[in-house]
């Protein structure tokens, strides 16, 4: 397809995500559209690279334009489920960086270990305020534990963030984690028979769908090729 690149109106730059794939029609693939946030980049490499991991290739638009490519009924073509497709594009986000060069190794390795400790750390605080319902005492207290410079003022603006979208974490975070601990399954069941692009198609061919079912295919797929 012909990919475009846009850029958020100025007047959205503050109320709008770093960035955002538009999902492209069912029964028009040829023009996909990925808009990043100008204010989110500020010579940000690692914005760049990592978003549009997430973004386009191989995250959201890819997972979309392979599934719609593919001969199923259209009202799968339709749904959405949130956990697999944010779960898919955060795990090539964090995949996207076993591609860089011997070089930046350590760096890479440094942002992939920082991004999912932060993305576990947001998951345990959705889970404690909305579940266990923390207050900002609470809210201060973990975030101190584990992280250092939180005042009241920082911890009202992350427990306000929390707060706005609940649940929010665990889209992109635990879904990740999910089809990582597949991936792993799938490592020890096959050993050296493991095939990377055989694992990926199948998490593909499965669309967007509820990762419990996801799992079962999985398993199936451990069973044919051991």
């Amino acid at each position: 397809p012909n990919i475009n690149i846009k850029y958020v109106d100025k007047s959205m730059e503050n109320h709008f995500s770093p960035a955002a794939y538009l999902s492209s029609p069912i029964d028009y693939l040829d023009e996909q559209f990925i808009y990043l946030n100008n204010a989110q980049i500020n010579g940000d490499y690692n914005y760049l690279y990592s978003t549009l991991a997430h973004e386009g290739l191989p995250g959201h638009l890819y997972q979309d334009f392979y599934f719609k490519s593919q001969d199923v009924n259209l009202i799968r073509k339709i749904l959405k489920n949130s956990g697999y497709t944010e779960g898919w594009a955060t795990y090539t986000e964090m995949y996207s960086y076993s591609f860089v060069d011997d070089k930046n190794r350590i760096l890479a390795d440094y942002l992939l270990n920082e991004n999912e400790f932060l993305g576990a750390l947001q998951c345990r605080l959705d889970m404690g305020i909305h579940y266990e319902g923390w207050d900002l005492d609470k809210v201060l207290d973990f975030l101190n534990k584990y992280l250092s410079g939180y005042d009241e003022e920082r911890a009202q603006a992350v427990l306000e963030q929390i707060i706005e979208v609940p649940t929010n974490p665990q889209i992109y975070f635990f879904t990740y984690f999910k089809i990582l601990d597949m991936r792993t399954r799938v490592e020890t069941a096959l050993g050296n028979n493991f095939d990377e692009v055989e694992f990926h198609k199948t998490i593909l061919d499965c669309g967007p769908i509820p990762l419990r079912f996801v799992e079962v295919v999985i398993d199936e797929y451990i069973k044919e090729n051991k």
